[in-house]
């Protein structure tokens, strides 16, 4: 047996799980969480948290040599960060172990660590160390933060009646990985062509915004982050929440933006928003209690950024899509598995044309 035999998630509840702490489902958060008033015997510690993540080498149009190895530095450390925001707390510190070729330009490394801290400075995090080897390039990052005891915030929490919202604009990393990936560049404007180069640059989220929502007393019930996309983050709530998810076609959001990008690929746009993630490392999923919801919009608002709502959670079991002829439909589990990512594009269209 290979790992061709498994879907990620599916390794991980069962293989992995038979080791690792962290890997069954009440117990599966973004990070590490280790309780230090636990650990050290001293009441109101709070928890560390840490996570280690492997971001990939990605290429992007309209970047020169330069750009691209620091843009690499950014990615890989605002996905790393990306999972200590996720658990409710701003990221304190960051490592890496790198590998590169033995014949890597110095200025190549350098670019890679000027991109890293970029970031970091952002997040007000810092550089603080790792190793390097001689290898393909490629870098293994590790991020940690703090968080207080009442302010953490899990996987686990949802309840009925909450708003299910996202920080980002859902679907709109997807639309510009495949029109780049199918040429289409051409049937749209200078200006639009543009703004997909500059979608993601700078992959930050907006932090100022999230610390302040961190803060609300009960806001926040429960959340992640949208690395492997909306439809993940629906399953999460339902399962590990006993809880019904639904999704009202009508209500979807959807940016004059992303309706531009749809219409060159042939999508409904409102259905983007069920890709397999591509909004990372600026987008993060949450739960909202009710009473919290129109002071959470305002927040962001306030910060120059947009909270979108994207469905509500009720009492009963699975994951629904009231459609656009008001029918209900069960909304299948989809994400990027890393396992077989073959016919992902082909698994998309065929969820969007059956929903």
């Amino acid at each position: 047996m290979t790992l061709k035999n498994f879907k990620e998630k599916d390794f991980i509840k069962t293989i992995l799980s038979k080791y690792a702490t962290t890997a069954n489902k009440n117990n599966f958060d973004d990070c590490i969480c280790i309780d230090l008033q636990d650990l050290l015997g001293i009441e109101n510690l709070p928890y560390l948290v840490y996570s280690i993540d492997h971001p990939s080498f990605i290429k992007r149009k309209g970047m020169d040599r330069n750009e691209q190895y620091k843009f690499y530095g950014a990615w890989a450390a605002a996905c790393t960060c990306g999972d200590i925001l996720a658990m409710g707390t701003m990221p304190k510190g960051f490592s890496f172990d790198l590998s590169a070729p033995i014949d890597t330009e110095i200025n190549d490394i350098e670019l890679i660590m000027k991109g890293i801290l970029n970031t970091l400075n952002f997040y007000g995090a810092k550089f603080e160390g790792g190793n390097i080897d001689v290898n393909n390039l490629e870098t293994v990052c590790m991020a940690w933060g703090l968080v207080k005891r009442d302010k953490i915030i899990r996987r686990i929490g949802a309840k009925s009646s909450d708003y299910i919202v996202a920080t980002a604009d859902l679907g709109v990393g997807w639309a510009c990985y495949l029109i780049e990936k199918f040429g289409l560049e051409e049937k749209l404007p200078n200006v639009i062509v543009k703004k997909i180069r500059e979608y993601k640059k700078i992959p930050t989220a907006n932090v100022k915004a999230m610390q302040e929502v961190f803060e609300l007393e009960g806001a926040i019930t429960s959340g992640m982050d949208l690395t492997d996309g909306l439809i993940e983050f629906l399953y999460t709530v339902s399962e590990n929440n006993n809880l019904r998810v639904e999704v009202d076609y009508k209500e979807l959001p959807v940016s004059d933006f992303l309706k531009i990008l749809s219409e060159v690929l042939g999508f409904d746009a409102k259905l983007m928003c069920f890709s397999p993630g591509y909004d990372t490392p600026l987008s993060h999923g949450w739960t909202i209690d009710k009473n919290h919801i129109e002071d959470v919009k305002y927040i962001f608002k306030k910060h120059g950024g947009e909270l979108n709502i994207y469905g509500r959670v009720l009492e009963g079991q699975g994951v629904k899509l009231i459609n656009k002829d008001n029918r209900i439909k069960d909304i299948p589990l989809f994400y990027d598995d890393q396992f077989n990512s073959e016919n992902l594009i082909e698994d998309f269209k065929n969820i969007i044309r059956n929903l």
